[in-house]
């Protein structure tokens, strides 16, 4: 075969076990770390363990600007964004795109767990076979010229087969390395820890708490710290939690979980890959999160504007917030996605 393949490389487990899938499927595999603030760690020696070359490209900046300056801008508006999308979306993939295309072509690849498949004359991410680990939710976004080109070597994998694969050809470097579970800009911090020294002050001022009657019943150290459904950290009355957050009053409002639930849900920023089948499906699907409490019956999209759509959903949505992906599905496949408003 020895067609080229461009790999996405962090350092750890999964996309080391990629790289080994890729050459035992006959590919030539480059490796491309894209580096964000640290340079990879023991790269001379992962070359020599994976027999590969790493290519390094530096995308400090514009990783900052574009996706840490919007998350940062996202929690001051009293949203709860969600940067790895945004990552995927408009850094790594186009990245690894342009750097097969500078260095001849070729396939490009992640350590994801999910699958591609092409139904028509278009290409579609689709759900891992593994659902524990399934991470089809934060690929929404991608192009059909990615999607072309896109490897997932690890769509068919559970994460404990992974774990024996490496560990049954003695890679014990990647097995022993311990999983990363911080986001990647974060360096270890939490989040509060990170918004605290990031965020201007102006918006981390203490403010009130109120019921849905107005009336103040405790108080804040900053909206952007916390998000709806939150009770942890919070001395509020038993059985309630954080139902909305009121970014230009600097207010928290508190209430019962079950006001969490959302029937009708509105959406920015949409984007289908065939917006017909999308518009005509008897068995569309939404999920608001990767992992936790979803809706579990059927979606239907009503199209407001160019950039705007409502949400229709047979059984009713928990605890969403502005800012979150909306991801859209047609049984296991992808079929688009958006941004709650």
């Amino acid at each position: 075969m020895n067609e080229k393949v461009f790999i996405g490389i962090s350092g750890g487990i999964d996309s080391a076990a990629s790289v080994l899938l890729l050459k035992e499927q006959g590919y030539c595999v480059v490796g491309v770390y894209l580096q964000i603030v640290k340079p990879l760690e023991n790269k001379e020696f992962i070359e020599k363990q994976l027999g590969i070359d790493i290519i390094i490209e530096d995308v400090g900046t514009e990783f900052s600007s574009i996706i840490v300056d919007d998350f940062l801008h996202s929690y001051a508006k009293g949203e709860t964004p969600s940067p790895c999308v945004e990552c995927n979306n408009k850094i790594k993939w186009r990245k690894l795109y342009d750097i097969a295309q500078r260095n001849g072509g070729g396939l490009i690849a992640t350590g994801h767990y999910c699958k591609t498949q092409k139904v028509g004359d278009k290409f579609y991410i689709s759900r891992a076979a593994d659902p524990l680990k399934d991470q089809s939710y934060y690929l929404w976004g991608l192009d059909q010229d990615i999607l072309s080109k896109a490897l997932f070597p690890l769509g068919e994998c559970s994460k404990q087969y992974i774990y024996e694969f490496m560990k049954s050809k003695g890679y014990s470097y990647f097995v022993d390395k311990p999983q990363s579970m911080s986001i990647c800009f974060m360096n270890g911090k939490t989040l509060p820890q990170f918004l605290t020294e990031r965020l201007d002050k102006s918006v981390l001022k203490s403010g009130d708490i109120v019921n849905d009657a107005g009336e103040v019943v405790g108080t804040h150290s900053g909206y952007p710290l916390y998000t709806i459904a939150q009770k942890k950290g919070l001395k509020l009355p038993a059985g309630t939690c954080v139902t909305s957050i009121d970014s230009a009053h600097n207010k928290l409002v508190i209430g019962s979980k079950d006001d969490l639930y959302s029937s009708n849900l509105r959406v920015r920023d949409w984007k289908f890959t065939d917006i017909d089948e999308v518009l005509n499906s008897q068995n569309l699907n939404v999920i608001v999160r990767g992992i936790g409490v979803n809706p579990t019956g059927a979606a239907k999209v009503v199209i407001v504007s160019e950039t705007i759509a409502d949400i229709e959903l047979s059984s009713p949505a928990w605890a969403v917030t502005s800012g979150q992906p909306v991801v859209f599905y047609i049984e296991d496949r992808v079929v688009g996605g958006a941004y709650l408003m």
